[in-house]
């Protein structure tokens, strides 16, 4: 076998090697920043005192102008790509509100945030 295929052959052998190597430390690392995420989340939670909580509201919440807004036109079925293009900003600022929302109300799906959305509706009436 020519010499250049078996060094070709090596360098793609050390590539992939070195790829996998990366995949295994992101997926470390992914699964230490949730432990630690849980365990911080966990040591802020309130004392259990038995009784349920109820969630917040939006009201209750203290949202920026912004994520006000995004979270309006969440609730009337807008795709991010629509909202962006609506607002003038890209669709990774609106994902990044909407985490910011999700995070202050404590939810994570867009179907719990139009719920919090309409309890909070019900609530002013």
């Amino acid at each position: 076998m020519d010499p250049l295929v078996i060094f070709l052959l090596s360098v793609i052998v050390l590539l992939v090697a070195t790829l996998a190597f990366l995949a295994w430390l992101s997926a470390s690392r992914r699964k230490e920043i949730l432990r630690l995420r849980l365990a911080l989340e966990a040591s802020h939670a309130p004392a259990d005192t038995g009784k349920e909580t109820e969630p917040l509201s939006i009201s209750e919440i203290r949202l920026t102008q912004r994520e006000q807004e995004i979270a309006r036109l969440c609730c009337e079925g807008l795709l991010n790509k629509e909202i962006a293009d609506r607002l003038d900003i890209s669709q990774r600022t609106v994902e990044t509100h909407k985490n910011n929302i999700f995070h202050k109300l404590g939810i994570n799906t867009t179907a719990e945030l139009k719920k919090h959305y309409l309890c909070n509706l019900e609530n002013k009436i």
